[in-house]
């Protein structure tokens, strides 16, 4: 007689233990099934180990699934937020009031690296003021977290820039916070810091 040892499942009867039984009675007499009634308690034995495994089954690939799209929707929203950061920057190098007035929310609050607090109106003066420019700018990695319909992006710039026409120019370091407004990420608030040299 052969010998088979397979593992076994945690259900009372699985797939397995059918398995198990159909090898044995192979070995033994060359026929998996002696009679049609033990034929039809080894289909019933199977269906009962099939039908506790199938929800489960499913449940597992739903989540799997459910997983990788949660997965896939984060990387796009992440990526879609460093785009705008990088936009954010272009408006202010190229001084496109337009694209500035689509990013900031109109309830948008900053605090400057000087304390100086500004609004969306202010921010959007200060872009067309001819003593304000941006003529370069390397942002650094950025960092995206998303909370549901609120994102925080934290990051860093090197510029050479004037404000009010003195030279602002250095590395920053700073926080801006979005909120998905009508299927857009609009900014509402934003803090940064000068890096003392």
């Amino acid at each position: 007689m052969i010998q088979i040892n397979l593992p076994r499942a945690t259900t009372d009867v699985s797939v397995w233990d059918v398995f198990e039984r159909y090898a044995r009675s192979a070995a033994k007499t060359g026929n998996p099934f002696e009679n049609q009634e033990d034929a039809y308690n080894q289909e019933d034995a199977y269906d009962e180990a099939t039908d506790s495994a199938t929800p489960l089954m499913i449940a597992l690939c739903a989540g799997i699934v459910l997983a990788q799209k949660r997965a896939a929707s984060g990387k796009a929203a992440e990526d879609e937020l460093k785009q705008i950061e990088i936009n954010w920057s272009d408006a202010q190098k190229t001084r496109n009031v337009d694209k500035l007035r689509d990013i900031l929310a109109d309830d948008w609050v900053g605090l400057g690296w000087d304390g100086e607090i500004s609004d969306k109106a202010k921010a959007l003066a200060d872009l067309k003021s001819p003593s304000n420019s941006l003529d370069n700018i390397e942002i650094g990695p950025m960092k995206v977290r998303i909370f549901g319909n609120t994102a925080v992006v934290t990051g860093s710039d090197t510029e050479k820039s004037r404000e009010y026409g003195k030279d602002s120019s250095g590395k920053y370091i700073w926080t801006d916070v979005f909120v998905k407004q009508k299927g857009m990420w609009r900014a509402v608030a934003s803090q940064s810091a000068k890096v003392p040299e």
